[in-house]
């Protein structure tokens, strides 16, 4: 009876320090955590094409989907869209903050038009 006392007990403090970890390796949470410093933090799965993208930058928070090309068996990303999720009151983003937003995306989607959402910064990007 106390050796299988142990063992939960063991097992429970096993389990509590996995989940500890999991959680300070959440992507979810270091984006979280970034958008609240009102640093930059790019989450995407690109093993998951179809997956949306999150980018945090200067209080910023956007979501961007993407659209895929099929030519034969290979799947390319052609076109993305993206919009503001949370603004925290701060101004407008600059023209430069956009350009820096882009230029991540264009290292990882070279061949994607990025097409903005917000009326503000509405332009497309070749």
């Amino acid at each position: 009876m106390i050796m299988a006392i142990r063992m939960m007990l063991l097992a429970f403090i096993i389990f509590i320090i996995y989940s500890f970890f999991h959680y300070i390796a959440s992507p979810r949470r270091k984006l979280h955590h970034a958008h609240k410093q009102k640093k930059f933090y790019f989450l995407d799965d690109q093993c998951d094409i179809r997956r949306n993208f999150f980018v945090t930058f200067n209080g910023f928070l956007y979501e961007g989907e993407k659209y895929l090309h099929h030519e034969g068996k290979s799947h390319q990303v052609r076109s993305i869209s993206i919009w503001e999720i949370k603004k925290e009151s701060l101004p407008e983003p600059t023209a430069e903050d956009i350009l820096k937003i882009e230029g991540i995306i264009k290292t990882r989607y070279p061949d994607a038009i990025i097409d903005w959402k917000n009326s503000l910064y509405h332009h497309k990007n070749t």
